[in-house]
């Protein structure tokens, strides 16, 4: 069961990969969503229930993803990674996220449509619309790839995954340019 308290969708990004354009127009009317960017939304297509904020503490954002309904990543179709830690950050929270599925796409590996999150295609609006009325139509869905989210991030994407990835690969480049890792090489 959804354990929301304030029944709202939320969408979290500033960099220019956002395509907030997609969301807007995918929103239905009765349906709140709150946009946190430092990015202009075109003022046409902000519905009536449309929050938009700009800056929160880490605390802040922890509560707001862990009170909302569910997290739409939604981008532009780019070949750079982009979203993903708003992405990671409410994965974390046990929160169902909707992705756009870029060519940019981080470990596609892991992200896996239906399992942990849910990919839709660049530019979309029928795509995003349907997966978010899905996910509000069926909130033990939602909270099933919540739980299948937290428990990807916690096998795979924690702080220190990251640190020993980012390590082996120091090493490697080390390796590559004749050093040994453990020696005196600048």
């Amino acid at each position: 069961p959804n354990t929301s308290t304030n029944g709202e969708i939320l969408s979290v990004g500033s960099d220019l990969s956002r395509d907030y354009n997609t969301l807007l127009q995918a929103v239905e009317d009765e349906v709140r969503l709150h946009v946190i960017t430092r990015a202009q939304l075109p003022p046409d297509l902000l519905g009536k229930r449309t929050a938009v904020s700009t800056h929160h503490t880490d605390k802040q954002l922890r509560r707001l993803y862990q009170d909302c309904l569910f997290v739409v990543t939604p981008l532009i179709d780019v070949a750079q990674p982009s979203g993903q830690s708003a992405t990671l950050q409410a994965m974390a929270c046990g929160k169902a996220v909707i992705l756009t599925k870029t060519r940019g796409l981080w470990e596609p590996e892991r992200l896996l449509d239906g399992e942990n999150c849910l990919l839709v295609e660049p530019g979309d609006v029928r795509g995003l619309r349907a997966a978010m009325d899905m996910l509000l139509q069926h909130p033990t869905e939602a909270a099933r790839l919540g739980r299948n989210a937290r428990q990807t991030v916690e096998a795979h994407c924690t702080s220190r995954h990251f640190s020993d990835r980012l390590a082996e690969q120091i090493k490697q480049v080390l390796l590559d340019s004749g050093c040994q890792p453990q020696s005196d090489c600048n």
